[in-house]
């Protein structure tokens, strides 16, 4: 039944996480300042949430064929927004009105997904090395260093890493290991990961000042916000990382600038380095020198198709991290750094290679296919060729068919690297089979 009053409120009230009510409150904001005058300027501040409320309780005694064409123009506006975001915006707005018994048919909601920009990611982001990660490491304070040596070397998200408590660290293990419980995940599922020594280290720096950071940080801002924090026991917070998302974005930009590397999309407008962005990195060291499958089991990612080590022993886990840490080291071990940088330009240029060379040896068996039908065939023309036939072509040309066909044969091999024959026959023996034949892929 719907409520009288707060029905954004009511719906977002279903969800757990603070990320995917942010994340769905934005949408169903921007839908209702598309059906009236916008209502916020900017970020929505907390007095315009009552505003959202009121067009929100007004709004759903609009008729159905009315709301679907509110809908149909919501998706086509857009049109310059990325992709997977403006996904998540119509899905807001749908389970929205979903909660509140109205109700879209399968084919309109097909109608309006077709109505959403097409593609991926549109932002060009800029992988992490270790060279631009030592300059931002240096311009961030010392709970940002720590923040960011954790998730890259955790694979945790930058969500679950804020929600770590101090009791889920074991910094004494080697190597040492966060578990993850299921209300902190994406997913829901727990896990447990690993941190490297160096982040460890930069950890337990952070952990001599953390309590006076918690003292200081009820004093920060204006009396309504000091006031907020006083009710929020600050010094009880029980979490390694005792600050929001947001103020972790606002020390990483600042970092960013002081390094000169704020750099933006110039389509969307989005920066080309992120948080997010330590999880990428994560995932292409790990899997380059250990496993691809240990690195998406350790950042939470679920496999439909299994993973070869899920299930695995958390101390065999445990052991085969080590094999890769020294990869995932900022500053302690440049060379190292240095090392994997190489190797993943290598790979990304020898894997282009190999692609071009797989092409250019599928285009040659197929020539060689074509040109073996196409003198097995004459060769049993040849052979049911009458006297007189032969006799024509020999006084024609001086050469006896057999000899033509071998010579045409021959050229062909020539061009692929193969060795002449000398029968025709000797086609049929599979001597036209590539040298290389089995390692096409």
């Amino acid at each position: 039944m719907t409520p009288a009053t707060n029905p954004i409120q009511h719906f977002l009230s279903n969800y757990s996480k603070p990320r995917t009510r942010t994340a769905y409150r934005s949408g169903i904001f921007r839908f209702f300042d598309l059906v009236g005058k916008p209502i916020r300027q900017g970020y929505a501040r907390k007095k315009d949430f009552a505003e959202y409320e009121k067009r929100a309780e007004t709004y759903l005694s609009t008729p159905p064929d009315e709301i679907l064409d509110d809908l149909m123009r919501f998706a086509a506006s857009m049109g310059n927004i990325p992709p997977w975001t403006a996904r998540g915006y119509l899905r807001s707005v749908i389970l929205f009105f979903q909660r509140h018994r109205i109700r879209l048919e399968p084919d309109d909601r097909r109608l309006l997904v077709s109505k959403l920009p097409k593609g991926g990611s549109r932002t060009k982001e800029i992988l992490f090395d270790a060279d631009t990660l030592r300059r931002i490491l240096e311009h961030l304070p010392l709970r940002g260093r720590a923040l960011a040596l954790t998730l890259l070397s955790s694979g945790m998200r930058i969500g679950e890493a804020l929600q770590v408590r101090l009791d889920d660290l074991d910094l004494a293990a080697v190597p040492a290991r966060v578990h993850l419980r299921g209300e902190y995940t994406k997913t829901g599922n727990q896990r447990v990961t690993f941190m490297s020594d160096e982040a460890v280290g930069s950890i337990r720096e952070w952990l001599k000042v953390r309590e006076k950071y918690c003292r200081t940080a009820g004093r920060r801002g204006n009396e309504k916000i000091r006031a907020a924090r006083a009710r929020s026991s600050p010094m009880k917070d029980p979490r390694l990382f005792p600050f929001s998302d947001e103020t972790a974005s606002k020390m990483w930009i600042r970092g960013l600038k002081a390094a000169g590397l704020d750099d933006t999309d110039r389509g969307t407008g989005r920066r080309t380095r992120h948080w997010h962005m330590t999880r990428k990195y994560f995932r292409a060291r790990l899997g380059l020198h250990v496993h691809p499958d240990l690195a998406e089991l350790l950042m939470g990612h679920s496999d439909a198709y299994g993973n070869a080590y899920r299930g695995q022993p958390e101390t065999v886990l445990a052991e085969l991290y080590l094999k890769g840490e020294q990869y995932l080291t900022i500053a302690a071990n440049p060379a190292a750094a240095r090392e994997t940088e190489e190797r993943v330009r290598e790979q990304a240029v020898d894997i282009g290679i190999l692609q071009r060379e797989n092409q250019k040896i599928r285009e040659a068996l197929a020539d060689m296919t074509d040109a073996v039908v196409m003198l097995k065939g004459s060769l049993m023309v040849e052979e049911s060729a009458g006297r007189d036939e032969r006799e024509t072509l020999e006084n024609a040309t001086g050469k006896t068919l057999k000899s033509v066909l071998l010579e045409q044969a021959n050229e062909v091999r020539q061009r692929h690297g193969l060795p002449p024959v000398k029968d025709l026959r000797e086609l049929e023996d599979g001597e036209t089979q590539s040298p290389r034949r089995g390692k096409v892929r």
